[in-house]
């Protein structure tokens, strides 16, 4: 804006309520024929009160409009936001406390007697077994070996009859918040015994530590 429109400005209110001498008012006019940004400065001047007030006042309700939408933009977001952490948290719950959700180191290595297959029929009697232990999480079991488990056929033997016997030891994870007699988030090592009668289904006759 150069010298000349800032002088035509200052001037545009007098030259509204022709407050100007005829001098004034002539060079205002002539100037306005030229300068589209005076002009419009000079029709807003010239603009009624009550229709300034009426524009004011239809711009209110868009700015209510516009701050609930932002507002509801926001809450979106927050509510996004919280469904995320929830179903987050639901799914850490459910895979890092659901018995067999994860993968089971399984080690049945190092048998003369037991080809690989009886040893995996009893350690799938094992991991059906522990899903009776609500909220601990197996992290792996381990064969026991041909001479512990010929060792406790006689013991398990005080609780049935049972021709053969497997024995594993095994880690898992007590449930995150404890309760029912677990300590919370702790780390347990526990042999298993299991026992089966020649030809039969292996089942799990006593579990605990050794």
């Amino acid at each position: 804006m150069n010298n000349e429109c800032s002088i035509v400005k200052d001037l545009l209110p007098l030259y509204a309520e022709n407050m100007t001498s005829k001098d004034t008012a002539e060079f205002v006019k002539t100037h306005l024929e030229g300068c589209e940004s005076c002009r419009n400065e000079y029709t807003r001047i010239k603009e009624p009160p009550a229709a300034r007030a009426e524009t004011t006042a239809e711009a209110a309700p868009l700015k209510a409009v516009k701050k609930k939408l932002t507002k509801k933009r926001i809450l979106i977001a927050v509510c996004a936001a919280l469904a995320t952490l929830i179903v987050g948290f639901a799914a850490f719950l459910f895979f890092d406390s659901h018995p067999v959700s994860h993968a089971i180191y399984f080690d049945w290595t190092g048998s003369d007697i037991y080809p690989n297959d009886v040893i995996a029929a009893a350690g799938d009697a094992l991991v059906k077994d522990f899903e009776s232990l609500h909220g601990c999480k197996l992290y792996s079991f381990t064969y026991a070996g041909d001479e512990i488990s010929k060792e406790n056929l006689a013991y398990i033997n005080e609780f049935g009859h049972y021709d053969e016997c497997i024995v594993f030891e095994s880690v898992f994870r007590s449930p995150l918040f404890g309760g029912g007699g677990w300590n919370a988030h702790e780390i347990y090592t526990w042999t298993w015994y299991l026992g089966r009668v020649y030809g039969g289904e292996w089942e799990v006759v006593q579990r605990g530590y050794a």
